[in-house]
């Protein structure tokens, strides 16, 4: 669990005993297990991929959610906590043909307001020129999928006008986390908003308003294969710009 404290130095990072493992690796390892998990449960891998954005008219999770980071105070200090790790994160989909990729960055906003700062972009370099947007991960329940124990996970992204949602998934762990499943969104039909399209561009968004719709649907997303994963991109893994295999 990393810390940012009052006098805004940063606690270091617990790592897994086992040490770190590649970034290849850990997504292999977390698609064959999600895609053999689906399998078995009659759900085929190759059916039409969801992806409806998600997003709510005002943030779901404040105060009294389980969200991170989040502030703290012990022996006279006080600042903020995450179990996410900050730093720069990768989310690799397969589409039909290739893989998109999209890069997240998260910052702590500081030791007296304790949220995340979320840049996006398609290239790593243009993170420094994004704006950022107040974020939280927010932890929404431990369910039993597909026979096994799996923590379910969003992340919420802005607060005003309103907030988007990715769906996330992992399994159970008290270290500090740098990889997520990201979840399919099969948005309910009578939650999709579509105007249409406009020349080249989609209208189509999937409208949640409530927690309880959310858990509700992030439960239904778990049993089918994952959308990609999000995970965290140390420096050296990277060489000219590309990731190291």
């Amino acid at each position: 669990m990393r810390r940012l404290r009052g006098n805004m130095s940063l606690a270091p990072a617990r790592r897994n005993a086992r040490g770190r493992t590649s970034f290849a690796a850990a997504c292999a390892t977390m698609l064959t297990a999600w895609l053999l998990a689906a399998s078995a449960n009659g759900q085929a891998p190759e059916q039409e991929v969801a992806r409806d954005l998600i997003r709510a008219d005002l943030p779901l999770f404040r105060y009294d959610d389980e969200k991170w980071p989040r502030p703290f105070h012990d022996e006279g200090t006080f600042g903020c906590t995450s179990r996410v790790a900050f730093g720069d994160w990768l989310f690799r989909q397969q589409l039909d043909t290739y893989v998109q990729t999209t890069w997240y960055r998260f910052t702590s906003f500081g030791a007296m307001h304790c949220w995340a700062n979320a840049y996006r972009a398609y290239e790593r370099d243009a993170l420094n020129h994004t704006d950022a947007r107040p974020s939280y991960f927010v932890f929404l329940e431990r369910a039993n999928i597909n026979g096994s124990e799996v923590e379910l996970w969003a992340l919420q992204i802005g607060t005003l006008p309103g907030s988007e949602y990715l769906l996330l998934a992992r399994a159970p762990g008290d270290e500090l986390i740098e990889a997520f499943h990201v979840l399919q969104t099969d948005c309910p039909r009578r939650s999709v908003r579509d105007a249409g399209p406009l020349d080249i561009l989609s209208t189509r968004y999937c409208a949640i308003n409530t927690r309880r719709e959310l858990i509700r649907l992030a439960r239904r997303m778990a049993q089918r294969p994952a959308l990609g994963t999000l995970a965290k991109i140390a420096d050296e893994q990277m060489l000219n710009g590309a990731i190291i295999e």
